[in-house]
């Protein structure tokens, strides 16, 4: 979980979609791929269609076709197996109203249920503001199990897992 301590100031009520620093030289993208940014200079490889309402919180790929990606906003909320390609989503599991989606990572996560003990891939998701995170399964996008968490400033922002 990542904290951002200057986010405990008071915030609308949905977090502002983050600014594009790159900007392009003189001429169009279409005319050069070459985007400049603070950090250097990188190169526009490929434009692929994803939904554009789609407020994007996490990504992560499944494998070469697909990717899982978290959605936020309050009443707008899902997890979603999306193809790479095409940008279609294949598979969706929408949240409760309630709870607004940001980060999402594939972990192994160790669990003792009886005879197996070994760890199984599952989706971990956190919530923005309401301090509760979600076990789900990477296949069917079934929620397994909600918990609490906290954080410094009572938000959840992003996560990764390292296994």
């Amino acid at each position: 979980v990542r904290e951002d301590p200057a986010s405990s100031k008071t915030e609308p009520e949905t977090p502002p979609a983050p600014s594009s620093q790159a900007v392009h030289d003189k001429d169009t993208a279409a005319e050069h791929s070459a985007l400049f940014t603070s950090h250097g200079t990188f190169e526009l490889l490929e434009t692929l269609p994803h939904d554009p309402k789609a407020f994007t919180q996490g990504l992560e790929l499944k494998n070469a076709t697909h990717f899982y990606e978290s959605v936020g906003n309050y009443k707008e909320s899902s997890v979603r197996i999306v193809e790479i390609v095409t940008g279609k989503v294949v598979q969706e599991t929408k949240l409760d109203d309630v709870y607004f989606a940001e980060g999402l990572s594939l972990c192994h996560v160790q669990q003792d249920n009886g005879e197996d003990h070994q760890p199984q891939r599952q989706l971990i998701l956190l919530t923005w503001r309401e301090k509760t995170a979600f076990r789900i399964d990477p296949e069917t996008l079934e929620t397994l199990e909600s918990f609490p968490y906290s954080t410094s400033n009572g938000e959840g922002w992003g996560i990764a897992c390292d296994n």
